[in-house]
């Protein structure tokens, strides 16, 4: 974008705001030039998305597989449905009591919720929900996002998405861009939280790897993928696993039978959104006008694989306006992929060939 135009939005938004009287802005900015976008891969295999169980609810960006290869989501409303491809059936399973975001089976196959509004959540064998965690003691945390664990580590590791910003204010943390974010492991043993990894921006998702030697952690506002190490030489060391994506990274998986890691895109980045980065001043006017007048994500959902060594397998899209989306989570079976979404009804079912 020109810096005339940049301008003119400015005073544009200046304008608007003196007008409206509106409240000052709660964003502290600060300048990033991000990379130059990629290019666009053509490739429309998500045209053959389908949309399963649309009676489920709506918002199941949380997904879970149990070991009867049924699939547990969480929903807009706080429910927790169950839900039997076999079969058809659907069960309930109660609810959060907030939004649930996240989701995993421990190694007893009980429920664990990653909820921004109450914390990460354990759903005992009874129904009772137990919190498990809030956070740090030092710095409790404010957005709890994703949550992942593995047979080799009881532990749970978890994603605080700000610590600025609560749930239903990501516009505010994009426009500020800094990195309030963080990874968090919990102990089941000790009741002990700690902090594994700070200074993420916008800590989304979170998937363990291979032998659960490292946490893969998305990073949405920056367009990347980071890796924290957790075992080994290198334990405790971050590095950038996937940098400059397409879009904005939301949750992802690792599949063992294809051996890569599942990444949902909400959204295609934005040619606005980035030639405003550099513009601090500009971004804290925009944050304080109102909700429907600030940019939103354009509908192109997309899909993303990459090996184990962070290079990119598949990227999978599609830009027809009736197809499944925004795609936010994903988990990975023998016979293909069960998508989740931040906001559309039902569930999405990507058949792949068995590896």
């Amino acid at each position: 974008m020109r810096l005339r135009s940049v301008v003119l939005i400015l005073i544009l938004a200046a304008g608007l705001v003196l007008a409206l009287g509106l409240p000052p802005a709660r964003i502290d900015p600060v300048a990033w030039t991000p990379p130059p976008a990629p290019a666009a891969v053509d490739d429309a295999t998500l045209d053959r998305v389908q949309t399963r169980v649309p009676e489920l609810g709506a918002g199941g960006e949380g997904l879970a597989l149990d070991a009867q290869g049924r699939v547990l989501a969480g929903l807009a409303d706080g429910r927790l449905r169950r839900y039997d491809p076999r079969s058809g059936a659907i069960e309930d399973l109660g609810s959060s009591g907030g939004r649930p975001l996240g989701l995993v089976l421990d190694a007893e196959q009980r429920l664990v919720i990653a909820d921004p509004l109450r914390g990460l959540l354990r759903r005992e064998a009874d129904g009772r929900l137990t919190v498990l965690s809030t956070g740090t003691a030092e710095r409790p945390a404010r957005f709890i996002d994703d949550v992942d664990t593995h047979a080799e580590d009881p532990r749970l590791y978890f994603t605080d998405a700000s610590d600025r910003f609560g749930y239903g204010e990501h516009q505010l943390e994009a426009l500020e861009h800094r990195p309030n974010g963080r990874l968090l492991r919990f102990d089941p043993a000790s009741g002990r939280t700690e902090t594994l990894a700070s200074h993420l921006y916008f800590a989304n998702g979170v998937a363990l790897g291979p032998a659960a030697a490292y946490a893969l952690v998305t990073e949405t506002s920056a367009y990347r993928i980071s890796r924290v190490w957790l075992t080994g030489e290198r334990r405790g060391e971050r590095e950038v696993f996937a940098e400059n994506l397409p879009g904005f990274p939301d949750n992802l998986s690792y599949d063992p039978l294809r051996r890569c890691f599942w990444v949902a895109l909400y959204a295609p980045r934005s040619a606005l959104l980035d030639a405003l980065l550099p513009h601090p001043q500009l971004r804290r006017w925009l944050s304080r006008l109102p909700a429907a007048l600030q940019p939103h994500p354009a509908h192109h959902p997309q899909l993303l694989a990459f090996e184990e060594d962070g290079r990119r397998r598949h990227h999978w899209q599609s830009r027809l306006p009736a197809s499944y989306g925004p795609i936010t989570s994903v988990e990975a079976d023998a016979g293909g992929l069960w998508l989740g979404s931040l906001s559309a009804s039902g569930i999405g079912r990507l058949e792949l060939p068995v590896p």
